[in-house]
């Protein structure tokens, strides 16, 4: 099986709200700072999907490294390259429909 590129993971990381919500807040917060998963999602989104769907695909990515039984989120070994995608897209929000993030 052939590996996903760089873009690919990213835009796939990106493609839902619940995981731009982590990965903006993880981006906005000082490196070594880990990110309350309960701050950050509004609670009706606090579901199994959360558990079983974004935050696996985020960590199977190396975007984000979880512990405390995925209650906190810290920046991931690969959290950089969808850091570098993440800048342009802020950096042209206004053009967005529905805005960032």
């Amino acid at each position: 099986m052939r590996e996903t590129s760089p873009l690919d993971r990213s835009m796939d990381a990106l493609a839902a709200s619940t995981r731009r919500q982590l990965l903006a807040t993880l981006h906005d917060s000082a490196p070594p700072v880990g990110i309350a998963v309960a701050e950050v999602v509004e609670e009706s989104a606090q579901s199994n999907e959360l558990h079983h769907v974004h935050i696996p695909k985020l960590e199977r990515y190396g975007y984000v490294e979880v512990t405390h039984g995925e209650e906190l989120l810290y920046r991931g070994p690969r959290f950089d390259e969808v850091a570098d995608v993440m800048r342009v897209v802020e950096a042209n929000a206004s053009k967005l429909p529905g805005g960032w993030p």
